[in-house]
């Protein structure tokens, strides 16, 4: 194991998992979730990769719950996946200077921020009924220095069934993922599975086509992890979309996982 990969173990092991379900009938409302494992190493110009979220626990609502309804697509609906996935949406994001104004926690306002520090733990409260979305700010690291394991960036993900550890249990060859907003260049389509839960996510580089599963790495800036093997994707438990940091600061603007598809 190299040192970019220690160090994803060690914050992974780090931090700790926090979540809990109150759904009700309103379209900002879902499961909330916090962050449970940490990402770093890539280059300046490809930050680390970050797993994100939780499972979700308790709860029950006509878009998501247990266990996933089927087919090969995903949509959402007030927070929840509908279709291969039937998960709740949550947002992660690195300690060191990243920071999320959308979506924000609570049951009733004014609501508070969720930040990597404190995660939402009661109601996730999203700006769209169709889309999970976020809105925020990632600092620049230092171009000498570079922090990727307290500054990876910001992250919108969705959990593939209400426990948040259960897998989609089919195979599929590629992902496509449709994403709304600003950035789009540069952006990483983040894959946790259950055997990839404690250490680092498969990533690859986003793009607005088809993605071939295989093509995914633990360490998709330069490709030195572990591939993504045709015998793990019905072992997929969460889809990400994360912005990795750099060595400029990025504005993050409603950036929006609109939906997924698996072929």
């Amino acid at each position: 194991m190299n040192a970019r990969n220690r160090t994803i173990v060690k914050v992974s092991l780090a931090l700790a998992s926090l979540a809990v379900c109150a759904v009700f009938a309103t379209f900002t409302t879902s499961c909330a979730s916090s962050d449970n494992t940490g990402g770093s190493g890539g280059s300046s110009a490809a930050a680390g990769t970050h797993a994100g979220g939780t499972p979700a626990t308790g709860g029950t609502t006509a878009a998501g719950g247990s266990p996933a309804a089927g087919g090969n697509t995903v949509t959402f609906s007030s927070g929840a996946a509908v279709g291969l996935m039937s998960g709740y949406g949550w947002i992660a994001m690195g300690t060191d200077g990243d920071a999320a104004t959308s979506p924000t926690c609570g049951t009733t306002a004014p609501y508070t921020s969720i930040t990597a520090t404190a995660p939402c733990t009661t109601q996730t409260q999203w700006d769209s009924t169709s889309a999970l979305c976020i809105t925020g700010t990632i600092a620049a690291l230092s171009a000498t220095t570079p922090d990727y394991s307290g500054n990876w960036g910001l992250e919108v993900g969705v959990n593939a069934n209400s426990d948040g550890t259960s897998a989609i249990g089919k195979s599929f060859s590629t992902i496509s993922v449709a994403v709304s907003g600003t950035p789009t260049a540069g952006l990483r389509v983040d894959i946790g599975t259950t055997t990839s839960l404690s250490t680092a996510p498969y990533c690859a580089l986003w793009t607005a086509g088809p993605i071939q599963l295989t093509s995914f790495n633990t360490a998709c800036w330069d490709n030195s992890g572990t591939q993504m093997t045709a015998a793990d994707v019905p072992n997929i438990t969460k889809v990400m979309i994360q912005v990795p940091s750099s060595t400029s600061a990025i504005t993050v603007s409603e950036l929006c996982m609109t939906g997924i598809t698996f072929n």
